[in-house]
């Protein structure tokens, strides 16, 4: 009764339309249907004794009451019974707890068939065992236990995934302390759709399938150790293929006398049940079109060998299976030819310089090594770049780089050798960004582009340059390269931050220079005939021909708006972003702030506003690309944008046709909808909508958007506990700013008892009044869901900064907003509200505390407190300096600290501690690579020597939202404690009261 107007919902299959062999009832789902049946049947024992009871006090007074006073006795009965019912329902719901977080669902590893009729997707908890849920039309749902990963076949007759085991099985393990190369392999599981057959190998270490065939599933398999060999696991056998279909290579393999690397390699073929089998394999690759699969086996003893075989996947036969001496690694393969490519050397030192290998016609012959005079001297292929064949399979793609050398050993002890960083002035990145960044420094590599026809070799860029990205995924006849290296200094205060444009010919390498120091991203049109550009200096677009250097002000004569008229931070207003290129570049579409614009790039058409007929001012259109190697937007086929209101905030897809300039289609609604994915040969697409009370489920529709079903059925659950509902509050910010806010109620609450409020901010939430929380551990900051679920009602202020004053600012918003929520809502409590924010939201919370004393407590997480001392701080987890966020970005100074020095210390909490009188809850983690732990230290001892009450976090080598489960768990359950007792009066806890000894930890 959920469900929208037409939206059909999928029946899932139950337990006698399990397909699947080995599946068992999901234990949720059993704990599910088991929980309603006790309550129905809870609610059904009520009633009847009531019904008796009743039935039976009437009996026995009748003959002594008068007819008003039994009519009067059956309508209070009535009414006591019709109160009874609900209170039985009611009573059904429970609030959330900590224990909830492991079952909560997520879906992933979504799929869509080529024809669209067949749909995959995973849904997972939390922790635990998840499931592949497929669906096949609309009549039929299979459903796949412990399995993950899936890859469904290109005409959707089979699919593989892996078989895992039991979360809890492999937890008793973790307990046990058991070492990870003895931790149980998941199996690799080929399912025959609509037949119910399985094949299954085991141990797993990797496998593909093609994602343009659907001739073979390509299994590596994992070592079994010698002893455990017969040893059942999970009672899966290791191959369950009949050894009569297993396909040895025609051309036995030759025992080795060397130690083998590698191990079982299969090919199995689903629809003909058969499977090659090859030992001693390493590495594989398979193109996209799966007929062809290169192998790589090394051996090591005394002197290194290796093997090379390409094989023929339908003629299930050998191409090459030749013999080397050394190393072989890395292998790739074209997309639909026999085309492949390895690393290869001989040498035998632990810095190898390796040969690029390329593998045509059924030979094997050395493109690139140090010898060729294609390169400069003293370059060579780099084993650091993956190489890769653009999607025509006419170019091969690589990287180079110079010859590794090896560094010479040491002739003193380690003890006697100085271990010193040399900061310079002249450091275009500091040393701690050099330090972070030495991996790619060292792995460092240039782009290089082989013809596989003419045979033509070409080096793109230089050392300086940033690695170009070759568009229509490596097809495109240009390249645009960008060089930001010599700015690198200015960018540790700048944003954005400049560099020096270049248009280079693929084929020959030649380069043009576009534009020298410009501080705007360029977009280089799919055929290379054109870049657009946004200039800040007057919020435009422009064009550029890159052959003549011409340029062109595309939007000046627009009336619209092409930059963000809500940006509030010191940098220039960015823009809305390009939407994409029309066929052979005739036409760029640029985003407008809710239109879309169609613009010639020469000049001489007028412009055309394609959205202006949706007679929609208020809501943002925006293209959604939804097909694979199509490099442009199509003119002569539908297509999908997705739309946004901006004062209702509803959200949905529209179907649009570029020629006609027409839409044809529109479904919206007052959720948030996504877009996942749209099937190859056909119009149907998957798409997740939800809303504060509903999960993001799976949906599927075609372009009529008139024919969507829910396809997922995750979080059932939720219907056992009490939630919330969120409304939209607008109000008037101190300085005059009008702006909204969101308010989530809890379900239940009792009226006439006021009831605490938790404030929460970071700069807009309010965009998001139809985003769905998932009940989960925190990372930072509070469940939004959680919190109503117990008795907490929660505000989220929208927030606009003035330039120097972002404190007062903060304050100026989230202040008159709480006015607004109190004035509006009476049954909320003044006297117990609480505030809290994580990071910038953190800092916002330390300031407020400082300048109010409304607030019963506040939890501050990774706050900044001093801005002094952080202006010169490092982001550790990048090694960047911060100055650049206090000048130009999140901190909105807008200038540096000496010239503003007043500014830094008004806007630093720590300034004003002595000011603070509220119960202040820090987290600050040493771990943290974003803003500096000892900020948080700061703000605590300084709270600590005024005697102010307050406690810190520190979550060892944890991160700056927590990554680590047990630590989020514990987070959650302390801020809830802390606000437990600051807002509902609960008993102190034990840590907060005696706080928590190292002795003790």
């Amino acid at each position: 009764s959920d469900i929208p107007s037409g939206v059909r919902q999928l029946p899932f299959a139950d337990e006698n339309l399990i397909k699947f062999a080995s599946a068992k009832v999901r234990k949720n789902d059993q704990k599910y249907q088991s929980l309603k049946l006790k309550k129905s049947m809870q609610i059904c024992a009520s009633v009847c004794v009531f019904c008796v009871l009743s039935y039976a006090t009437l009996r026995l007074r009748e003959k002594h009451l008068s007819l008003q006073t039994k009519t009067d006795m059956h309508i209070f009965l009535s009414i006591l019974f019709f109160s009874f019912l609900i209170s039985a329902f009611a009573q059904s719901k429970k609030p959330l707890d900590h224990s909830v977080y492991d079952k909560w669902e997520t879906l992933g590893a979504f799929s869509i068939g080529a024809s669209g009729n067949t749909v995959l997707f995973e849904q997972n908890p939390n922790r635990g065992d998840g499931m592949i849920i497929l669906t096949l039309g609309t009549e039929t749902a299979d459903t796949f236990f412990r399995a993950a990963s899936p890859s469904l076949a290109y005409d959707e007759s089979w699919l593989a995934y892996q078989l895992q085991h039991p979360f809890d099985s492999i937890r008793q393990l973790k307990i046990k302390k058991t070492k990870d190369d003895d931790m149980p392999k998941d199996t690799a599981v080929i399912y025959i759709i609509g037949k119910g057959e399985c094949a299954r190998f085991f141990p797993l270490k990797k496998m593909e399938v093609p994602i343009e065939n659907s001739i073979a599933a390509f299994i590596l398999l994992d070592k079994v150790k010698e002893e455990k060999k017969e040893a059942k696991t999970d009672s899966i056998p290791q191959d369950s293929v009949p050894a009569d279909t297993v396909k040895k290579p025609e051309k036995p393999e030759e025992k080795s006398k060397f130690k083998s690397k590698g191990t079982d390699f299969l090919i199995y073929r689903p629809n003909y049940k058969d499977t090659a089998r090859f030992e001693n394999i390493t590495e594989f690759a398979v193109n996209e079109n799966g007929n062809f699969a290169l192998m790589l086996s090394n051996y090591n003893d005394s002197l290194d060998s290796c093997r090379i075989i390409l094989y023929d996947v339908k003629k299930m036969e050998e191409i090459i299976n030749v013999s080397m001496p050394g190393e072989c690694k890395k292998p790739t393969m074209a997309h639909r030819t026999q085309l492949g490519t390895f690393f290869w050397s001989t040498d035998s030192s632990d810095t190898k310089a390796y040969s690029l290998m390329l593998v045509q016609n059924g030979k094997i012959q050395i493109l690139v090594d140090t010898a060729n005079n294609k390169l400069d001297s003293g370059f060579c292929a780099s084993i650091f770049a993956n190489p890769y064949f653009s999607y025509s399979d006419e170019r091969l793609i690589f990287g180079i780089a110079e010859k590794p050398v090896q560094e010479p050993e040491d002739t003193v002890p380690s003890d006697e050798i100085a271990k010193v960083d040399v900061w310079s002035w002249t450091d275009l990145r500091l040393q701690p960004q050099q330090l972070k960044e030495l991996k790619s420094d060292k792995e460092f590599t240039l782009s290089a582009v082989y013809n596989v026809d003419n045979k033509n070799f070409t080096v793109l860029g230089s050392k300086e340059m940033d690695k170009p990205g070759i568009g229509n995924e490596g097809d495109a006849a240009y390249v645009l390269g960008v060089e930001s290296m010599k700015y690198n200094k200015e960018t540790s205060w700048e944003v954005p931050g400049k560099a020096d444009y270049y248009y280079i010919n693929i084929e020959t390498g030649e380069r043009k220079l576009l534009l020298e120091a410009f501080n705007s991203s360029v977009n280089l049109s799919p055929n290379g005939k054109w870049i657009a550009y946004f200039n800040y200096d007057d919020s435009c677009w422009y064009s550029m021909n890159p052959l003549t250097l011409e340029k062109r002000n595309l939007t000046a004569s627009i009336n619209d708006i092409f930059y963000n008229d809500e940006h509030d931070t010191p940098t220039p207003a960015g823009s809305f972003w390009l939407a994409g290129w029309t066929e052979k570049d005739e036409s760029v579409i640029i985003n407008a702030k809710y239109d879309l614009w169609k613009i010639d790039p020469s000049g001489k058409k007028a412009p055309v506003n394609l959205t202006a007929c949706m007679n929609a001012p208020k809501v943002q259109k925006r293209y959604i690309d939804t097909r694979k190697h199509l490099y442009h937007i199509p003119e002569k086929e539908e297509i999908l944008l997705s739309l946004f209101n901006d004062e209702s905030k509803d959200a949905g897809f529209a179907v649009y046709n570029l020629k006609k300039n027409a839409f044809l289609s529109k479904m919206s609604g007052p959720y948030r909808y996504s877009f996942i994915s749209r099937a190859e040969n056909s119009n149907d697409f998957l798409f997740r909508k939800m809303n504060y009370q509903e999960y993001a489920q799976l949906y599927r529709s075609d372009f009529s958007l008139k024919n969507a079903f829910q396809l997922s059925d995750a979080n059932r659950q939720q219907s056992e506990y009490y939630w919330g509902t969120v409304k939209r509050v607008s109000y008037t910010s101190y300085n005059g700013d009008e702006l909204e806010g969101l308010l989530y109620l809890p379900e239940k609450f009792t009226q006439g008892v006021k009831m605490p409020m938790i404030v929460y901010f970071y700069e807009k939430y309010s965009d998001a009044v139809h985003q769905y929380y998932t009940p989960g551990p925190s990372r930072s900051v509070i469940s939004f869901p959680f919190y109503n679920s117990n008795g907490y009602a929660v505000f989220i202020p929208d927030i606009v900064y003035r330039e120097g004053y972002p404190g007062q600012s903060a304050y100026d918003c989230i202040m008159a907003g709480v006015d607004q929520v109190l004035r509006q809502f009476p049954f909320i409590d003044s006297t117990h509200m609480g505030i809290q924010g994580q990071s910038w939201g953190g800092y916002q919370v330390a300031w407020l505390v400082t300048r109010t004393d409304r607030f019963a407590a506040a939890m501050a997480g990774a706050p900044v407190s001093n801005m002094t001392s952080a202006y010169g701080g490092i982001r550790w987890e990048s090694g960047v300096v911060r100055q650049f966020q206090y000048e130009n970005t999140q901190s909105r100074i807008g200038q540096n600290l000496w010239n503003a020095f007043d500014l830094y210390i008004e806007n630093s909490p720590l300034f004003g501690v002595p000011n603070i009188h509220t119960p202040v809850l820090i987290m600050s983690n040493d771990g943290d690579g974003a803003v500096p732990w000892y900020q948080g230290i700061e703000y605590f001892t300084a709270l600590r020597r005024l005697d102010k009450p307050a406690w810190l976090l520190n979550y060892n080598s944890d991160a700056h939202n927590l990554l680590k489960w047990p630590n989020r768990v514990d987070l959650s359950k302390r801020m809830f404690e802390f606000f437990e007792h600051y807002l509902k009066d609960k008993d102190m806890p034990e840590w907060m009261e005696f706080g928590r000894p190292a002795l003790e930890k």
